[in-house]
């Protein structure tokens, strides 16, 4: 065994199990065992007992060497990398985390508004509340129109369905509900999630006005 400083971690390779000897390798964290992947121990799974591990610090590394195995010793080496540092344990390490304090509540929440939808964790390693949150940035108005635009496509995307839409919408309706349009906890859902309408670029206007407008713009007889 080894301890891992940068994981904060005893390592653990092999052994001897109940009838085998065992190729695993596991991690101690001081609180619990977890196992690490066959893929961080490279071609590594030849069983093998009686190995000698040590910690690289300079290169952040375990190192084994050799071990016994029937019918004698080995000689080989291998590595086991540490661990990518993951500051807010979402699972995405913080080279490639866009939020590094991620949400990971359960469900997104606005304030003290539930939504009751499932808080989705992207690849970046953002939530759906982290998205919304960052709609914060653009004030009373520009928040509710955020979600709104985040919501869309969520959506498209299939990752929430219409009446989760207007769940999260309602919350964000709530949380500013002093906007200046008066439109106090109202979600002024302008497609009114129906299939055949998704606030496209016409701005909500309807088809016979958009013919109207041309109509207007080219004179008529």
């Amino acid at each position: 065994m080894a301890y891992d400083r940068r994981d904060g971690a005893i390592i653990v390779f092999g052994g001897v199990g109940s009838y085998l000897d065992g190729s695993e390798t596991w991690a101690w964290d001081g609180n619990q065992w977890s196992i690490r992947t066959a893929s961080e121990l490279s071609a590594l799974s030849r069983i093998r007992v009686n190995t000698a591990m040590a910690y690289d610090s300079a290169r952040g590394v375990t190192v084994l060497f050799g071990g016994s195995q029937s019918p004698g010793n080995l000689g080989d080496t291998w590595e086991l990398p540490s661990c990518a540092p993951d500051s807010d344990g979402d699972g995405v390490p913080d080279s490639e985390d866009e939020c590094d304090n991620s949400n990971l509540a359960e469900t997104v929440l606005i304030e003290d508004c539930d939504s009751g939808v499932s808080n989705h964790l992207f690849d970046d390693g953002c939530t759906m509340a982290d998205r919304i949150a960052g709609c914060g940035e653009q004030g009373r108005r520009g928040f509710k129109d955020c979600v709104k635009r985040l919501t869309r496509e969520w959506k498209r995307e299939g990752l929430i369905t219409a009446e989760e839409r207007r769940a999260i919408r309602r919350c964000a309706a709530d949380d500013n509900d002093d906007d200046d349009d008066g439109h106090h906890g109202h979600d002024d859902d302008d497609d009114g999630d129906h299939p055949d309408s998704d606030d496209d670029d016409d701005g909500g206007r309807s088809s016979k006005s958009l013919r109207r407008s041309a109509t207007d713009r080219l004179g008529r007889p």
